[in-house]
């Protein structure tokens, strides 16, 4: 629980989820109000659910945990304001939105989100790639992969390839690599091809990247 995406946590939510000392550069009044009013240090177990679905989250607390600890830690995970949290527990037959200053119910519902999970980021413009040669070509293939359709590749020519092997490269030059390496399906999720010679010529390379670009579906983009 250090950190979350990169981000680091606030120190009060450091405490709820490591159960770490109190830090000594919080503000006076509230260590003040701490001697005179020590917080429980009893642990406990906070069950967060999502409102209107099944997603529960189960958070490791203290008894004195309060509201306002819960949504900051959902918001740093989420990467949105823990202001447009919104948490509701069920008494009984009837239910009661809790304050940020008081202590979290073992069992709350929340609203204003609809997954525990990071909202994938929505671009107001394209992402360009320049260029269709290895490294434009991979690039386009991993943002399909991943489901990531909101993209445009440029290239001067009408043709796939890159400076590389359509303008600086001959009849005669040959990539020298092993088998695979420079093969444009090869990753982490597909075997290495074995359709090609382990040192491809310029004609094989250029003709082995016009294949895979409209395979993978690259040539619309």
């Amino acid at each position: 629980f250090s950190s979350v995406l990169g981000r680091e946590i606030p120190p009060i939510v450091a405490i709820m989820a490591l159960a770490l000392p109190i830090p000594s550069d919080m503000p006076k009044w509230w260590l003040e109000d701490l001697k005179k009013q020590p917080k429980s240090t009893t642990s406990a177990t906070c069950e967060v659910r999502i409102m209107g679905t099944d997603e529960v989250m189960t958070l490791p607390v203290k008894q004195s945990t309060t509201v306002f600890e819960v949504k900051s830690f959902v918001a740093m995970k989420l990467g949105i304001d823990p202001g447009s949290l919104i948490m509701v527990m069920k008494g009984g037959c009837s239910w009661r939105v809790q304050a940020d200053c008081e202590e979290v119910a073992r069992k709350v519902f929340l609203k204003g989100i609809k997954s525990f999970t990071r909202a994938k980021h929505k671009w107001p413009n394209p992402i360009a790639i320049i260029g269709t040669g290895h490294a434009g070509l991979r690039q386009a293939m991993w943002f399909l992969k991943h489901k990531e359709y909101n993209f445009v590749v440029y290239d001067r020519k009408a043709q796939v390839g890159g400076t590389s092997w359509l303008d600086q490269a001959n009849t005669t030059s040959k990539l020298q690599t092993e088998l695979g390496t420079y093969h444009l399906q090869y990753d982490e999720d597909n075997p290495v091809p074995k359709n090609m010679s382990t040192w491809p010529s310029t004609e094989e390379l250029v003709k082995h990247f016009q294949e895979v670009a409209e395979e993978y579906g690259i040539m619309p983009y």
